[in-house]
């Protein structure tokens, strides 16, 4: 499937799971979420989430070797605080917490 076919499908593609982050930590945070779609490299940005403030993307059906970074931004640039990868399509929801020097994250309910 050439780019274009692929874009466009992945545009009109049902959804298969997706990834929340919710930032109650004194830091500013975001994440990443990368995957495969029909052959092809996609990936997801969430942006700055600041405390209080949830963010989520969705991963399409059907995408394959998905890869989740969240990171936090201190003093001297972004920090990786966790990473995941899943074989397809997940639902899961995450909070990340604590401060810059002590980064924490858990699983929590969607």
């Amino acid at each position: 499937m050439e780019m274009k076919e692929a874009i466009m499908a992945h545009m009109d593609a049902e959804q298969g799971g997706s990834i929340v982050v919710r930032c109650e930590g004194g830091y500013v945070a975001r994440f990443t979420l990368s995957y495969k779609y029909n052959g092809h490299d996609f990936s997801k940005h969430s942006g700055e989430i600041s405390l209080g403030v949830n963010k989520a993307e969705s991963i399409p059906a059907g995408a394959t070797d998905i890869y989740l970074k969240v990171e936090e931004m201190w003093g001297f640039g972004w920090s990786t605080i966790f990473t995941r990868n899943y074989g397809s399509p997940v639902t899961e929801c995450f909070k990340v917490y604590g401060t810059t020097l002590n980064p924490k994250y858990e699983k929590i309910t969607c």
